[in-house]
């Protein structure tokens, strides 16, 4: 039943606009899918924040499950993020030292 509910909001979500939210989006060359599929998640995130109308238990809890599991793929996908800011700049600082390397030889 949850699935169901999340695949439909994230359906709906990808046509709707994506409104801006207290949550960064990481400065880094990401995959353009993950990337997607974070402003989707934050999309639904929102959107489920705003389906709160205050009346207690009016989805039997499945509402607040529900954004219980787009925070926690939030933070999975920020770590994914960061995992290939890491390695982007541990290569980058590798080829750098071995630029540096080649430039000593050289001398």
């Amino acid at each position: 039943m949850i699935r169901a509910v999340l695949g439909l909001a994230v359906v709906s979500l990808l046509a709707a606009p994506v409104p801006a939210v207290d949550q960064p989006i990481p400065t880094l060359p990401p995959d353009a899918h993950l990337t997607a599929a974070r402003e989707a998640l934050v999309a639904a995130q929102e959107r489920l924040r705003l389906a709160d109308t205050g009346k207690k238990d009016e989805y039997g809890g499945h509402r607040k499950l529900a954004l219980e599991l787009v925070n926690t793929a939030l933070v999975e996908v920020d770590a994914g993020l960061k995992v290939v800011a890491d390695e982007a700049a541990r290569k980058a600082r590798e080829a750098k030292e071995a630029e540096s390397r080649k430039k000593r030889r050289r001398r």
